[in-house]
C-alpha cells in the first residue's frame, strides 16, 4: 500500500482495477474531479482515493503507482495473488482474487467513515462528493415526512444505466419528482425496499458506513457475479437509517461481453443471491401478508424471469435454453405472476406470463429475439432524436412567448 494523509477523512472512494488499459487514465481523471468542489480543494482532507489492483499485467500498476504518488490523499492497495476462498465462493470465482476481493481490500485499507466503490469503466460525476458530504456530516437533513437523518448507515442514489444496445434507463434512490425530498428509511423499510425492486443491490449507488462494511467482510461469498447485492444483504442488518436521493449521482455503462455468453455461473449466482436474499429479508419486513407478496415477487422479477430471459438475450445454444427452461419456467405460477404485478412490475408479470404459456412449446425465443429488436430499435432512434426533439419544443416555447408579448 502507498500514499496516504494523516487525517481521516469523511468519505473513501474505492475503484478497483484489473488490466483496464486505456480505460484507467480516463478513470483516474474522474477521480482527480472527485478532489475538489464548491469550499474543497484537493488534499483539503475530507476525500480519500483508494485505487486497488486486482493483479494486473498490462502496465496499469505503474501508472497508478506514479498518480497516487503526486497526491497526499490517495492510496494504491497491490491485492495478493494467492487469495483465501471465502465460505460459499468456488476455484472460479476466487481467480485473479476477482473484484469481490478487490473490494474488501480496498474496505480494509480505507480510513474514510464512509466508502463509496466505484468502477474504472463508468462515469463518475464529481457533483456526486458534494451532494453527498453535507449529509454525511450535517447533525440533520430534511427528509420526507419531516423526520431527520442523523449521520445515515447508508446513503442511495440513482444512477443511469446505459445498455450496450444505446438505451438508457434509471435505477436506485427515490422516485425523480417534483418537490421530492429525500426519503428515510429504518432496517424494515429498506429489507421491503429491497424486495420491491426500489432500491437495487449495486454498491456504486450506495455510500456506506466503513464500519459496517467492515463487520460483513467475511460474511458473504466471493462470486464471479451478484457480489454486489450479496454484500449490501449482508449489511442490512446494520443499516438501521438509508437515506434514499432523488439526484442521480452515477453512471453504470454495461459493455457487450462482460459476462461470457455460455456461463451459467451468472444464472446459479443469480439463484444464490435470491435465496440468500429470501431468507434474511422477508422476516424483516412487517405483517402477514405483505411478506409473502414481496417475496413471491422478488422470486419472479429478481431470479426467474431474468434467469429465463438471459440465455436467449445472449445466444445460448438451443439446448442449454431448454434446459434452463425446463429447470426454472415451473417456479412461474399464477401468485407469483399477480404479486409481481402488485408490487410494481406490471412488465415483469406479462413477460412472465409469455415465459409461461410460450416457453415450454420453445416459442418463447424467437418472440423475445423480435421484441427486443423492436425495443432497441425504438430506444436508439429515441435516443438520436431526443435533442432535436429538446431544441425543437424549446424553440417553439421562445416563439410563443415571442408571439404573447408582440400581443
Amino acid at each position: 500500500m502507498t500514499g496516504a494523509s494523516a487525517a481521516a477523512p469523511l468519505l473513501s472512494v474505492v475503484m478497483p482495477f484489473r488490466d483496464p488499459g486505456d480505460l484507467l487514465e480516463p478513470a483516474l481523471g474522474q477521480l482527480d474531479a472527485l478532489r475538489h468542489g464548491p469550499g474543497r480543494s484537493p488534499g483539503s482532507g475530507e476525500v480519500e482515493i483508494v485505487v486497488v489492483d486486482d493483479g494486473s499485467t498490462d502496465g496499469s500498476p505503474e501508472t497508478a503507482a506514479d498518480w497516487v504518488a503526486r497526491r497526499d490523499d490517495a492510496v494504491l492497495v497491490t491485492v495478493a495473488s494467492s487469495p483465501a476462498t471465502p465460505a460459499g465462493s468456488t476455484a472460479a470465482d476466487s481467480c485473479h482474487g476477482g473484484v469481490a476481493r478487490a473490494r474488501d481490500a480496498g474496505v480494509r485499507a480505507a480510513r474514510g467513515t464512509y466508502i463509496w466503490m466505484v468502477d474504472c469503466d463508468d462515469r463518475i460525476p464529481p457533483e456526486t462528493v458534494d451532494l453527498v458530504l453535507p449529509l454525511l456530516s450535517a447533525q440533520s437533513a430534511p427528509v420526507a415526512g419531516g423526520d431527520t437523518a442523523d449521520t445515515p448507515d447508508m446513503v442511495c442514489f440513482r444512477a443511469q444505466v446505459t445498455e450496450p444496445s444505446g438505451r438508457v434507463r434509471t435505477v436506485d434512490g427515490a422516485p425523480r419528482r417534483p418537490g421530492r425530498s429525500p426519503r428515510l428509511l429504518d432496517r424494515d423499510g429498506l429489507a421491503a425496499a429491497l424486495l420491491d425492486g426500489t432500491v437495487r443491490g449495486y454498491l456504486w449507488t450506495k455510500v456506506i458506513r466503513r464500519s459496517v462494511l467492515a463487520g460483513v467482510l467475511d460474511r458473504y461469498p466471493h462470486t464471479s457475479s451478484q457480489s454486489d447485492f450479496m454484500t449490501v444483504l449482508a449489511c442490512v442488518p446494520d443499516l438501521h437509517r438509508t437515506l434514499l436521493l432523488p439526484d442521480t449521482g452515477y453512471g453504470y455503462v454495461q459493455r457487450q461481453g462482460s459476462v461470457s455468453t455460455t456461463d451459467t455461473r451468472q444464472l446459479d449466482n443469480t439463484a444464490r443471491c435470491a435465496d440468500l436474499a429470501l431468507s434474511v429479508l422477508p422476516p424483516m419486513v412487517g405483517g402477514r401478508l405483505r411478506p409473502r407478496i414481496l417475496a413471491a415477487s422478488f422470486r419472479v422479477w429478481f431470479h426467474l424471469v431474468p434467469c429465463c430471459a438471459t440465455p436467449v438475450h445472449q445466444a445460448w445454444p438451443p439446448g442449454r435454453v431448454r434446459d434452463v427452461h425446463r429447470g426454472l419456467l415451473p417456479g412461474i405460477g399464477v401468485r407469483g405472476i399477480v404479486c409481481t404485478a402488485l408490487t410494481g412490475h406490471p412488465g415483469v408479470a406479462a413477460h412472465a406470463v409469455v415465459l409461461r404459456c410460450l416457453g415450454p412449446a420453445g416459442l418463447y425465443p424467437p418472440v423475445y429475439r423480435t421484441g427486443r429488436a423492436l425495443l432497441d430499435a425504438v430506444s436508439g432512434r429515441v435516443a438520436r432524436h431526443s435533442p432535436q426533439l429538446r431544441n425543437s419544443k424549446t424553440e417553439s416555447r421562445t416563439a410563443r412567448r415571442r408571439h404573447s408579448s408582440d400581443r
